[in-house]
């Protein structure tokens, strides 16, 4: 995408968000889906900008949301909405139910909080393997409507897949024209070995009258739209 920038002047990006909230809703019926992962197979398809316009189609819905940027070795979420936490990892892992609030960093957007895990780092699957991580990711579930979690590329390192089994389900973000089909189903093998749930797919930059926008699809219509993938 040309404009990495996160804005609800976007009409087809405000319209197709909308959409996969939609479809996140439907998908979680009978147990409301209240905590994902976004992952993608390779850099640069686009992942924190879909984390990003989600959740603040989230908090318009009038959710009181959490954005967590734990991508540690490219994290983007803070710059999108031009925030930046002040503490470090380490102090932010300390963190209770009773002051989890004062980790996380309000936006512009109404019921909208980022938790910025601090400075790039290359120790992450120890971080995401602790006890101290769990309990931080559990109190953020329990003080927020809906928590998103931006990984990196489960094509380039592991996160995503230690994540995902943590919440309530995985969406994977597909660049049109970009990705390749394999790449994409080792993607799915590595969640799946992970015993995570994968709840669909956004495919990003398809074309449409010209502009760029963003499509949902389930696990089942995966296997019916392989082309579109291609």
């Amino acid at each position: 995408m040309a404009q990495q920038q996160v804005s609800l002047n976007d009409r087809d990006l405000l319209e197709s968000v909308k959409t996969l909230r939609t479809n996140i809703d439907f998908a979680g019926i009978d147990e409301p889906i209240r905590s994902i992962i976004l992952t993608s197979a390779e850099k640069g398809d686009g992942k924190s900008l879909i984390a990003c316009a989600l959740a603040i189609a989230e908090s318009a819905a009038k959710k009181r949301t959490l954005i967590i940027d734990n991508d540690f070795r490219n994290p983007q979420i803070a710059n999108h909405f031009h925030v930046r936490g002040r503490f470090k990892l380490a102090t932010v892992l300390q963190a209770t139910e009773d002051n989890l609030m004062d980790f996380c960093l309000e936006t512009k957007y109404p019921n909208l909080y980022v938790l910025d895990l601090g400075n790039r780092r290359s120790d992450s699957v120890e971080v995401l393997s602790s006890r101290r991580y769990d309990a931080l990711l559990k109190t953020a579930i329990k003080k927020f409507d809906f928590v998103i979690v931006d990984t990196p590329p489960l094509g380039m390192f592991i996160d995503a897949a230690l994540v995902a089994p943590k919440t309530d389900g995985a969406i994977i973000v597909i660049r049109s024209g970009k990705n390749d089909i394999q790449s994409v189903k080792n993607t799915i093998s590595q969640l799946e070995k992970a015993n995570a749930r994968i709840l669909g797919a956004v495919l990003n930059c398809s074309k449409k009258k010209h502009s760029d926008y963003y499509y949902y699809y389930s696990k089942k219509e995966h296997r019916t739209k392989k082309k579109e993938v291609h």
